[in-house]
C-alpha cells in the first residue's frame, strides 16, 4: 500500500496527530521545517525541496471535486510547538483558521488537561474507503510504516472515536488557534 494512494481514493481521511499538524494542512514553510528535520542534518536542499513539493501536491485532493472529507484531531502541545519558529508557527495557525473555512475540513484540538485517552498508542491515520473496500489505517514509527486493515483497522477506528469524544468542538478548537495566533503577533 501507498500512502498517496490511500490519500487520493479515500472518501474521508481521519488523523490524529501528537507532534505537527497533518501533512494535508501544513504550510509549506512548516512542512520545510517538519521534513528538514526528519531528514536530518546531512539532507540536501534538492531533496527537501522534492518532499515539500510532495506535500504540497497532495494537499490539491481537499480542492477535488468532490473534496476529500478531513477530520483532524491534534493534541493542544502541537499548537504551541514552534516548528519553524515562531513566525512560522504563527502563519501555519492563521492558515488553519482558512483551512477549515471549507465545510469538509474539521480541526479538533484534544486539551493537554483531560489526562489520559485513547491516543495513547501514538499518532494514525484512519482512511475510510469506499465499499466495500475496508477502512486502512497507517501508523509511522521509528522502525517503519504500518498500513492495517480490517479488524487492526476497526480498534483504530474506536480509538478515533474515543478521540473525538475527548477533543474541543470545532468552534472551540477554532478560537484556541486563533487565540494563540494572535498571541504570536
Amino acid at each position: 500500500m501507498d500512502y498517496p494512494w490511500l490519500e487520493s481514493r479515500s472518501e474521508e481521511i481521519c488523523t490524529y496527530s501528537t507532534m505537527v499538524f497533518p501533512g494535508l494542512v501544513q504550510t509549506r514553510d512548516y512542512a520545510e521545517a517538519v521534513i528538514r528535520y526528519a531528514e536530518g542534518a546531512q539532507a540536501n536542499q534538492q531533496k527537501i525541496d522534492r518532499w515539500v513539493r510532495l506535500r504540497m501536491e497532495r494537499q490539491l485532493i481537499l480542492d477535488e471535486k468532490p473534496p476529500k472529507r478531513l477530520a483532524a484531531l491534534v493534541e493542544e502541545a502541537v499548537l504551541h510547538r514552534p516548528v519553524g519558529g515562531r513566525l512560522v508557527l504563527r502563519a501555519q495557525l492563521e492558515h488553519l483558521a482558512r483551512a477549515v473555512e471549507r465545510p469538509h475540513v474539521e480541526m479538533r484540538v484534544i486539551p493537554t488537561g483531560i489526562g489520559l485517552h485513547g491516543g495513547l498508542n501514538g499518532a494514525f491515520t484512519l482512511f475510510k474507503m469506499q465499499r466495500p473496500y475496508p477502512e486502512v489505517a497507517y501508523v509511522e514509527q521509528l522502525g517503519g510504516r504500518l498500513f492495517m486493515e480490517a479488524s487492526r483497522a476497526y480498534r483504530y477506528s474506536k480509538a478515533y472515536d474515543a478521540l473525538r469524544e475527548v477533543a474541543l468542538s470545532a468552534a472551540e478548537s477554532m478560537a484556541l488557534i486563533a487565540t494563540l495566533a494572535e498571541e504570536l503577533s
